[in-house]
């Protein structure tokens, strides 16, 4: 530092660039030299380093048995699938053999999805979690295959519907109400029972992985986009079921009996032939009804009995 005794009265900066004065000396405390100073500083306290990072607490983990539960997951696999296959054999509801395989895919996806986790984790959820898990993957995969089933149901009705409607919007039929549009109605149809088996099955396996496939590769982790999707797709099978279910007759599946002709034809004991056919006659109504011709437009109007 300079001599104080020689400097002259003067401006001068606290520390220039290079030079060899200074009016500043740093030495724990602050001298300055000057008949006017105007000086702003600031001060701040330090402190020894937390040891604040977090650590994973050591708690005691019931264990399970990972054998146990592949083999648990596997015998209720085996016997959903069993009772679907017996449904079948003795002529059961169709509904009720779709909805116990719903069931068995649910509960194979569960049993695969865990034992690969707990595989890979090196630690086996007790059987009480795992039992759990299993139920919640069962009985979502029975409700997925009963909706998956009335899509199924309603798709010739609905698709043929569809055309019906466009033929009435555009004044007559075509090619396209006839063919185009419900060859696309069957293709939307499938679609929708895909996209619910997708992801049906992917909630299911969340079960057993912690994870939730398609929300974090197809939709970016953004859960908000995930459950719009999920809620499309239920709204327009509904919307597909209502058109079918209201439009059964256009070629609905059915499974109901189908009475027999000639019983129909029989006469009742202790009455003959021509009386029957005048009871007949007598009770007929005269029902105003609409036919479609060949190329599915309406084209004549008749009287039934």
């Amino acid at each position: 530092m300079g001599d104080i005794m020689d400097l002259e009265q003067g401006y001068y900066a606290l520390a220039k660039p290079g030079g060899d004065i200074t009016a500043l000396e740093l030495n724990q405390e602050i001298n300055v030299f000057g008949s006017c100073v105007s000086l702003v500083a600031s001060t701040f306290d330090t402190y020894p380093p937390i040891n604040d990072a977090p650590v994973e607490k050591e708690i005691e983990k019931e264990e399970g048995s990972w054998l146990g539960n592949l083999i648990t997951g596997i015998v209720a696999t085996a016997g959903l699938a069993a009772l679907a296959v017996a449904t079948v054999a003795t002529g059961g509801a169709a509904l009720a053999v779709v909805a116990l395989a719903g069931a068995a895919v649910g509960t194979g996806v569960v049993t695969a999805a865990v034992a690969y986790t707990d595989a890979k984790s090196g630690h086996s959820r007790t059987w009480t979690q795992f039992l759990g898990d299993l139920a919640m993957g069962g009985g979502i995969g029975a409700l997925a295959g009963a909706s998956i089933y009335g899509l199924w149901e309603v798709l010739p009705a609905a698709s043929q519907a569809a055309g019906l409607q466009a033929s009435m919007w555009m004044g007559g039929s075509s090619s396209l109400t006839v063919s185009t549009i419900p060859t696309i109605m069957k293709i939307g149809g499938y679609g929708l029972m895909g996209a619910n088996g997708a992801f049906t099955l992917n909630e299911i396996a969340s079960f057993g992985t912690g994870q939730n496939w398609m929300l974090d590769n197809l939709f970016g982790g953004n859960q908000e986009t995930y459950d719009n999707a999920f809620m499309l797709i239920e709204m327009l099978s509904m919307a597909y079921v209502e058109l079918g279910e209201s439009n059964k007759a256009l070629g609905g599946r059915t499974s109901d009996h189908v009475p027999d002709e000639k019983a129909s034809d029989q006469v009742p004991d202790g009455m003959t032939s021509d009386k029957a056919s005048n009871e007949k006659t007598s009770g007929r109504d005269d029902v105003q009804f609409e036919v479609a011709g060949d190329e599915g437009g309406i084209d004549s109007i008749g009287n039934i009995g």
